[in-house]
C-alpha cells in the first residue's frame, strides 16, 4: 500500500502565526549608571580607552595586567558590576529584574546570557540569576559564587597573565552543571524544565559586591521558546527590544509525488551576518539532529527562499526545524512543524466508518501490538491490543462523534500512524 501523510500540529505556518517573547520593562533596585566613581560600576558601558580601567584590556595599547572587553568589542555595549557598595550605595547589594511577555512563546526552552569576571572575589560576593512566572515561586537560574579554594589564570589579549586567588563559578540550574568564568565572554545556558509557558516571565539579576577591582559583566540576553526567541543586546545602553536578526516567515513540510520523500520549504523575510541553515529532524522523541545544511543569505533585507529534500525520513513522526547559524556562532531556531508518515503494509478500512473499522497487519503478528486512537485535539478516545498470533481487528466506533480520526500504531521506535473519518 501506499504511504499516507497527515500532520497533528501544522505543516505550513505564516509569518502571522509565529510569535516570541517581547520585552515590557525593568525595574531596577538600583539605578544604572548612577555612581560617581568611575571605578565603581552598575550599569550599560562601551569600550573606552579612559574611564574604569579594570573593564576595558588595553594590553595591547599600554601595560595592563586587568581588563575584560577589548578594542572593538564586536557586540559594542554591555552590561558590568563592580563595587557596588560604595558612598553611592552603602548597603552593597543592587538588583535589576526584565519583564517579559511570554504569552506567543509557546513553550520557553532556554536561557542564554554571554558572561565574563575577573578579580580576586570576596567570600561574600554573590550574583543571582533567577525567575519567576505568573507571579510564582523563584527558580535559579545562574547561581554565581565564589570558590574561596581555587585560583584563576586570566589572558589578556596581548598574551599577558594574570593569576588572581577566589575565581567565580557559575552553577546552571536544572541540572545544567558548573562552568567557571574568565576575562573572556561564555555563553552560558539554563534549559527550562518540561513545559515552561505562562503569561508573564520576571527575571531578576540580584547581586551582593564589597570590593574593589572584581568585575562581573554579561551581554546578550536571548530567552528563547518553541514559537521564536528573542535578544536583549543592549545597543541602545538599554535593555530595549531586539528581535534576533533572522526572520522566518514561512516554514512547509508536504510529502513528495511518489510519497517517498519530504519536501521542506521555507522562507525569511530577512538576514543579518547569516552563515548558514542546518535542517534537523527528530522523531516523536529524542533530540534533535541535523540531516543537511545550506548556505544562507548574509545580509539581506528582501525575501529569501530556501528548499531541501528529505530523502529517507522516519516512519511515523517526522518533526523538523531550522537551525540558523550566524558568522560569530549566535544561533536562531525556527519554530517546529510535524509531518507523520505511516509505514509499509497496514492497512485500515473503511476510510469512512459508520460502526466498524478494521485494521490489517502486513502479516500474522508474531507479538501483541498496542493500537490507540486520538481525536484532532490529540486526545486518546480507544484503546486495543491486537494479540499475537492476530492479522486483523476489528474496532467498534459506533459510539465516536463524527469526525476525524488517527489510529497510532507502535512499530519499533516510531509509530505508524492511520486515518479514518467516523460518520
Amino acid at each position: 500500500m501506499k504511504k499516507l501523510y497527515l500532520a497533528f500540529c501544522v505543516l505550513c505556518l505564516s509569518l502571522s502565526t509565529f510569535a516570541q517573547p517581547t520585552f515590557i520593562n525593568e525595574t531596577w533596585g538600583v539605578a544604572p549608571n548612577a555612581f560617581s566613581n568611575n571605578n565603581d560600576n552598575w550599569g550599560f558601558y562601551t569600550f573606552s580607552t579612559s574611564g574604569n580601567s579594570n573593564l576595558m584590556d588595553r594590553s595591547t595599547a599600554t601595560a595592563d595586567n586587568f581588563g575584560i572587553i577589548v578594542p572593538g568589542y564586536t557586540d559594542g555595549n554591555f552590561f558590568a558590576v563592580q563595587d557596588v557598595q560604595n558612598p553611592d550605595n552603602a548597603g552593597g547589594t543592587a538588583s535589576v529584574t526584565l519583564n517579559f511577555d511570554i504569552s506567543g512563546a509557546g513553550d520557553l526552552t532556554t536561557l542564554n546570557i554571554d558572561m565574563a569576571a575577573m578579580g580576586d572575589f570576596e567570600p561574600a560576593d554573590d550574583y543571582t540569576w533567577s525567575y519567576s512566572i505568573d507571579g510564582g515561586g523563584s527558580v535559579v537560574a545562574f547561581d554565581i559564587d565564589v570558590d574561596n579554594s581555587a585560583s584563576q589564570t586570566y589572558t589578556l589579549e596581548d598574551g599577558t597573565t594574570n593569576t588572581l586567588n577566589d575565581p567565580l563559578d557559575a552553577v546552571i540550574g536544572n541540572g545544567g552543571g558548573t562552568v567557571r568564568l574568565n576575562n573572556n565572554m561564555t555563553n552560558l545556558t539554563y534549559t527550562f524544565p518540561g513545559s515552561t509557558t505562562g503569561t508573564t516571565l520576571n527575571l531578576t539579576l540580584d547581586v551582593v559586591n564589597n570590593g574593589g577591582a572584581e568585575v562581573y559583566i554579561f551581554d546578550n540576553i536571548d530567552l528563547v521558546g518553541s514559537s521564536g526567541a528573542l535578544n536583549l543586546d543592549f545597543s541602545t545602553n538599554s535593555f530595549g527590544n531586539v528581535a534576533l536578526p533572522v526572520e522566518f516567515s514561512l516554514f512547509e513540510a508536504t510529502l513528495s509525488s511518489d510519497e517517498s520523500m519530504v519536501n521542506l520549504y521555507w522562507e525569511t523575510s530577512q538576514e543579518v551576518n547569516s552563515d548558514y541553515m542546518a535542517i534537523e529532524r527528530k522523531g516523536s522523541q529524542g533530540d534533535f539532529a541535523e540531516i543537511g545544511r545550506t548556505t544562507a543569505a548574509g545580509f539581506s533585507q528582501e525575501a529569501q527562499q530556501y528548499f531541501f529534500v528529505d530523502e529517507q525520513p522516519l516512519s511515523g513522526a517526522n518533526v523538523y526545524r531550522i537551525k540558523e547559524v550566524d558568522f560569530d556562532g549566535k544561533i536562531t531556531f525556527s519554530p517546529a512543524i510535524e509531518l507523520i508518515v505511516a509505514g509499509e503494509g497496514w492497512q485500515l478500512y473503511p476510510s469512512a466508518a459508520d460502526e466498524q473499522l478494521t485494521i490489517a497487519a502486513p502479516g500474522i503478528l508474531d507479538w501483541s501490538q498496542q493500537l490507540r486512537v486520538f481525536n484532532l485535539s490529540q486526545q486518546e478516545v480507544m484503546a486495543h491490543t491486537m494479540l499475537r498470533g492476530s492479522e486483523k481487528i476489528q474496532l467498534d466506533v459506533q459510539a465516536l462523534p463524527a469526525g476525524l480520526y488517527f489510529v497510532e500504531i507502535q512499530v519499533g521506535a516510531q509509530p505508524v500512524m492511520l486515518k479514518f473519518v467516523k460518520n
